[in-house]
């Protein structure tokens, strides 16, 4: 249910009445009311609101308490998106460890009010960040089949988590739902991301010379990489795909087993173009540039910046390293 005059409504059922009571959740006073629909609820919840404004005589505004999201910074909607990211890659590799999202949801709500709180207390203010994103309201009432409004999904989420810590019941179905909010959560984040910083996987994990190519196709398959970085011996970046590998491995059982147990550095003696050569950009262009370059390529573009290296006996050289990765996936 939507809010009114800036007042949020809060809706359970209650057995021992039978019917559907509500509380204003974003005020001190205790506005309370019911009603045995929706529509009857609804309705219900207005005119306890028309009636406290014309009768109140401390009259107290909605809670303005939390932090607005649009007023966070760049920096801290990278953080907190990165929080969640991170929180659904687990959640891929574990569909039981629903409670990293959890956590990143906690900290998210207890930063935007400023106290450890509830799942409930946070509701209202990570409400008014997921509006920033068209996927909490607009799409939902387009497309109802497919997508979940981000104030029920919160409710079905808080239901969920009851059921699945005090029963043992539901986990992957909380997982699921979970997910779903990440995602709103975590666009809405990035509604103002315009930067290649603001996108990049930070800190990627990389594929090395003298790894055997058995370990770097077990982390591929592991996190579901396409491509890891690597730096080849003239201390440039390239790129190691799925399917150069694939091919490479893709021989008869007794050569596949020897070609297994080969370091990287010796397959790229017998097959050199395992690796692909890589386009690299800056943390801070524009992600428009990132995208021409990643049309011009179809590989990922690897985020390097510039070190200087050397001391005062040896003339300064300069070196790039990678800092970050960027695929047309985290730009989604």
């Amino acid at each position: 249910m939507k809010n009114y005059k800036g007042y949020a409504p809060r809706i359970e059922y209650s057995e021992k009445d039978n019917c559907l009571v509500g509380q204003v959740q974003n005020i001190r006073d205790i506005i309370t009311f019911h009603g045995n629909s929706i529509v009857e609820v609804e309705k219900a919840f207005k005119e306890a609101i028309d009636f406290y404004l014309e009768t109140e005589p401390n009259l107290q505004g909605p809670s303005s308490d939390c932090i607005k999201g649009d007023s966070l910074t760049s920096e801290q909607a990278v953080y907190f998106r990165n929080q969640f990211r991170e929180a659904r890659n687990r959640v891929f590799q574990d569909s039981e460890a629903f409670s990293e999202i959890l956590f990143a949801v906690e900290r998210l709500g207890s930063y935007l009010i400023g106290k450890i709180g509830t799942l409930d207390s946070y509701r209202s203010c990570i409400q008014e960040l997921a509006n920033q994103s068209t996927l909490a309201k607009t799409i939902p009432a387009k497309h109802s089949s497919s997508h979940i409004e981000f104030h029920r999904l919160y409710e079905l989420v808080m239901q969920a988590r009851n059921d699945a810590l005090h029963q043992g019941a539901y986990a992957r179905h909380l997982t699921s739902r979970l997910i779903e909010l990440s995602l709103v959560l975590e666009d809405a984040l990035m509604s103002k991301g315009k930067l290649v910083r603001d996108y990049m996987v930070i800190n990627p994990l990389c594929a090395s010379l003298w790894q055997p190519l058995s370990f770097i196709r077990q982390q591929m398959l592991a996190n579901s990489f396409s491509f890891l970085p690597v730096q080849d011996s003239q201390g440039s970046w390239k790129l190691i795909s799925d399917q150069a590998l694939a091919k490479y491995l893709r021989v008869k059982k007794s050569d596949r087993d020897k070609r297994m147990a080969q370091t990287l550095a010796e397959a790229l003696k017998d097959e050199s173009s395992l690796l692909l050569l890589s386009k690299t950009v800056k943390p801070s262009e524009d992600v428009g540039k990132a995208l021409e370059l990643m049309k011009e390529s179809y590989t990922p573009l690897l985020v390097t910046t510039t070190v200087k290296l050397g001391d005062e006996a040896v003339k300064e050289k300069e070196s790039e390293e990678i800092i970050g990765i960027l695929t047309s996936f985290d730009l989604l």
